[in-house]
């Protein structure tokens, strides 16, 4: 149901968007390194990659800006972040698992209260676009199928747009509770996710010079001796050597620990039956570390994902978007952030990374993402 909210020509209307959104990351990027006194260094690029993926992940989905980069005062920005961090701080605090015990604590009070503020921000945000959609049908704008059409073409259609135009084709396939919930989840699921990918990214590459070559050849290739031209669609296809990088920072760094699977059917693994309900968990960094299918695990080696490597190679092998029918809808757009935001900072400069990996730390909460800043030095290239 969730699926054409994604379409391809949604994903390509989005690229205005991304492209407005890393210009200003671009900007505050050389603001930091153009100092004196930085000496080309950003001491920690998070927060720079944070609310970039923030304000696209926002406005993609929501069709609002929340200018998260420009204004560090947003109470929205800083609910989203607010509500993850009691995640986490819930996660990590045996006595907090107890619903009793948790409800009684300071901490489930002011996760009530980011959640109340959360909530009412997208369904306000819900009310007012589904009477620009109603209001626009109303005025000749068109039908539901004409809507639909536009996608790409004439105007960007959010996430929000997409499943309320689903809502009003069917009322009965899409609550606004349901709505809200799946937009949240985007949310907060969304920008966490492709901030720590993108991260690692730079860590990994910075601390391997012979891959950020190869990087910089392609992003010649495709934008030859205009570093400024602004991302095209095509351009992110043609990412082909880039792409591969960002699957083995995915292999190494799964931004999602773990996923849950409750079985249906009796089998048998490694000698041990396993009754029908009983809960499976998966936990990815040790998958992808698995020496049957990543000779050398944990060396970061993109060439792992060329054609003539991935043949043969068991397809549940390497699952960071889950897999099956409950995989992420939204690996295509993760993918196309994480190359548009990547390619933006690597056409312009060279990279490298002032952290050794053997001191990089993992933080663990509702995601994976590094404990430590991840402190770059930039080089331009132009």
């Amino acid at each position: 149901m969730l699926t054409p909210a994604f379409h391809f020509r949604i994903l390509e209307s989005f690229i205005p968007i991304i492209q407005k959104q890393q210009a200003i990351m671009m900007k505050l990027i050389k603001e930091r390194i153009i100092d004196p006194k930085s000496n080309s260094i950003v001491d920690d690029i998070k927060p720079l990659i944070t609310n970039c993926a923030l304000d696209i992940i926002c406005e993609t989905a929501m069709g609002v800006s929340i200018d998260a980069q420009t204004d560090l005062t947003s109470k929205y920005s800083k609910s989203v972040r607010k509500v993850l961090d009691l995640f986490t701080k819930r996660l990590l605090s045996p006595w907090l698992w107890n619903e009793f015990l948790f409800s009684l604590s300071p901490t489930a009070r002011e996760q009530r209260k980011t959640i109340k503020f959360l909530h009412n921000f997208t369904n306000t945000v819900i009310q007012r676009k589904r009477k620009e959609i109603v209001d626009r049908m109303a005025n000749g704008g068109g039908d539901l199928a004409t809507t639909m059409n536009e996608i790409g073409t004439k105007r960007v259609l959010a996430f929000l747009d997409s499943l309320l135009t689903q809502n009003l084709r069917d009322p009965q396939s899409l609550s606004d509770e349901d709505i809200r919930s799946e937009v949240d989840t985007f949310m907060s699921a969304g920008q966490d996710t492709s901030s720590a990918t993108v991260q690692f990214a730079l860590q990994l590459i910075g601390h391997h010079p012979e891959v950020q070559e190869k990087i910089h050849e392609e992003l010649d290739i495709i934008y030859g001796d205009d570093p400024d031209r602004e991302i095209k669609f095509e351009d992110l296809r043609q990412m082909k050597y880039l792409e591969k990088c960002i699957k083995e920072t995915l292999r190494l760094f799964p931004p999602v620990l773990f996923i849950a699977r409750n079985i249906r059917e009796e089998f048998q693994i490694k000698g041990q039956t396993l009754p029908i309900g009983t809960t499976v968990m998966v936990l990815f960094y040790q998958l992808h570390r698995d020496p049957k299918w990543f000779p050398n695990p944990e060396k970061f080696d993109p060439e792992r994902f060329s054609v003539e490597q991935m043949n043969g190679r068991n397809a549940f092998a390497y699952t960071p978007f889950s897999a099956g029918p409950r995989n992420c809808i939204g690996q295509r757009f993760a993918m196309q952030t994480a190359k548009a935001l990547l390619s933006s900072i690597l056409r312009k400069y060279r990279i490298e990374s002032m952290i050794p990996m053997e001191k990089l730390e993992l933080a663990f909460g509702s995601t994976v993402g590094p404990k430590n800043k991840i402190t770059l030095k930039f080089e331009p290239r132009f």
